[in-house]
Parts: structure tokens; C-alpha cells; sequence
């Protein structure tokens, strides 16, 4: 059975998440805790770990500060017309958002980065809410950044203004992103009973921003012996904010066929365009 239906979320009731987020901070803490530990180990895993993490805390104050001493920056370009965007997409492994003259120093940090499709830049194109060649509206600029920080497929985002290039009328912009590592996988096996599972996952497949998961079951105790799931998502659909999942599941006692049209509404903002 094929299913399709549209749907766009227009409000959403916050309710207070605090305790949750806590925990959540928590959790995070505890397993960045256990990877500094390994990292520090002298074992082929622990030399992995130190080479391709960075666990050097970031000042999230002074950041903060920064960001709204930038955004306070951006008003006096409002409505200005986009004269040029340049993009630039870093790789996962051994480059810096913060300083683009960083580059991979060891092999394991090359090597990932060689098994990484990194971002196209039309796709970073796409999540931008200011064109070329129009003019900038208010928050373009702030929510943009926003919007890029929340793909999933992405780990950081600046949009910086070329203040040597502005002119009283126009405006040069520059925006740089920095990606995940987006491939991984998981998987389990029962020595005793031959039961396995395994599941695979890329949220940027051929760095066209396209995630797409299967899990494969086998030796089952029940009519079949194996079960597939797969699914498939895409974002930004012709340049909109229109996302389209398509997820197919052969199991014992569930099958399914869907098909989904969305507007996530996390994306939605009041600079959003309309559809």
C-alpha cells in the first residue's frame, strides 16, 4: 500500500524541557568523558580516538558574546541587494571552522575523510533564505546560520559579511559550513542462536544531503528467516523547504510502503518562503 499525504506544522506547544536537557547535557558529558579516557590509552583504538578527536573545550561564553556583537553587525545591512555568495564545505576530519588554515595532520583523519562524500555547495545553497541578486532581509543572515547548524548532516556554520567589499547598496557574503563524519553503522550477533542484526546509515549520501538507513535481520526463530527495513529521506525539494521520506519494510507480521511530504518545523521561521 502506497501512501502520500502533505502536511505543514504551523505551531508547535513548547513545554518546559529543562530537567530534560539537563540529563541530556549529562549523558553527553559522560560519553565524552569515556572517549578522553580511551583516547589516552596506548592501544590501536585509544591512538584512532586521539587522532581524530579534538577534546579541547570550546569557550561558549566568549562565542556567545562574539555571535551577538556579529548579529548586531548584520542590521546595518539590511535590505541591501546580495551582490555575491561564496561557499566553502570543510571535510570531517583535521579542519577548523574557526581557523580554515588547519588541515588533516595524520593518516587516520585523511583516511576518513576519503571514505566522506564531503557537502555540495548547492546543497548548502539551498538551506540559505537570501539569494543572489535580491535583496537582504531582516534575520536573513541569523536564521540562515541557524538552519545550516540544524541539518544533520552538518556539524558547524558561519555566514560572514565581506565588510571590505560592502558598499552603502550592496553586500558581499561568505558562508562556511563544516561536516560530520555521516557514514555509520551498528550490528549485533547471538552465538547461540545465529540471530543477527545489521544496520547501516549515511545522512549526506554522495554529499547531497539524501539520508538513507537500512537494517537487515537474519536467522529469525519465525516463518521467514530474515526481515529488511530501508528508508530514504530527502530535503529541500526543488529549492523549497519540502522534505520527502519514502520507507519501505518487509517483515514477518508488518509490511509497509510510505510515502511522506513535510515541512519539518524547525525550519519554519518568518523569513521562511512560502510554498
Amino acid at each position: 500500500m502506497l501512501l502520500a499525504s502533505v502536511g505543514v506544522c504551523q505551531a508547535q506547544v513548547q513545554s518546559d524541557s529543562t530537567q530534560v536537557d539537563s540529563v541530556k547535557q549529562s549523558f553527553d558529558a559522560s560519553i565524552i568523558a569515556n572517549l578522553k579516557q580511551m583516547s589516552e590509552r596506548k592501544t590501536i583504538v585509544g591512538k584512532v580516538l586521539k587522532a581524530l578527536l579534538d577534546f579541547d573545550p570550546v569557550n561558549e561564553e566568549a562565542y556567545g558574546q562574539n555571535a551577538e556583537l556579529i548579529h548586531k553587525e548584520y542590521e546595518k545591512h539590511n535590505y541591501k541587494v546580495v551582490r555575491r555568495i561564496d561557499i566553502m564545505t570543510l571535510d570531517a576530519f583535521g579542519y577548523s571552522i574557526n581557523d580554515t588554515s588547519k588541515a588533516p595532520d595524520n593518516f587516520f583523519k585523511k583516511a576518513g575523510n576519503v571514505l566522506h562524500v564531503k557537502t555540495g555547495r548547492g546543497e548548502v545553497r539551498n538551506k540559505l533564505l537570501f539569494r543572489k541578486n535580491e535583496p537582504l532581509k531582516p534575520l536573513d543572515l541569523i536564521e540562515s546560520e541557524r538552519l545550516l547548524r540544524q541539518t544533520k548532516h552538518i556539524l558547524d556554520a558561519r555566514i560572514i559579511v565581506n565588510e571590505e567589499t560592502t558598499t552603502n547598496d550592496s553586500v558581499d557574503i561568505f558562508v562556511l559550513t563544516k561536516d560530520i563524519f555521516s557514514l555509520g553503522g551498528s550490528g549485533s550477533y547471538s552465538l547461540s542462536s545465529g540471530k543477527g542484526r545489521v544496520s547501516l546509515r549515511e545522512l549526506n549520501f554522495l554529499g547531497q544531503a539524501h539520508q538513507v538507513q537500512g537494517t537487515y535481520k537474519f536467522n529469525l526463530d519465525r516463518p521467514r528467516p530474515w526481515e529488511v527495513a530501508g528508508f530514504y529521506t530527502v530535503e529541500n525539494i526543488g529549492r523549497t523547504y519540502v522534505t520527502a521520506d519514502v520507507a519501505y519494510v518487509n517483515e514477518n507480521y508488518y509490511k509497509e510502503k510510505a510515502l511522506l511530504f513535510r515541512v519539518p518545523s524547525s525550519l519554519l521561521t518568518p523569513n521562511t518562503p512560502a510554498l
